[in-house]
């Protein structure tokens, strides 16, 4: 009789066991893909502020030139006069 209940006690603590390591298995793969898709959004963040930055550095660049460009037509003007 003590046998059947130290058995049936074993066999409950495995299942138990089992039932344990399936939740903690399930519970850190879902852990990853959060993870794995936090990390994605930050690189599409980051892909987007450098793209965003690198117009900023263009449209700079075009008023530089468009700048020069004045000066340069108004230092002629004024050579002319």
């Amino acid at each position: 009789m003590t046998r059947l209940l130290v058995v049936l006690g074993i066999i409950l603590f495995l299942g138990l066991f089992i039932w344990l390591l399936k939740n903690h298995l399930t519970r850190n793969s879902k852990e990853d893909e959060l993870r794995e898709a936090e990390l994605d959004s930050d690189l599409i963040d980051i892909e987007k502020e450098i793209v965003e930055e690198k117009v900023y550095q263009k449209n700079v660049s075009s008023e530089i030139e468009e700048l020069k460009s004045e000066n340069n037509i108004n230092e002629k003007e004024s050579s002319n006069d």
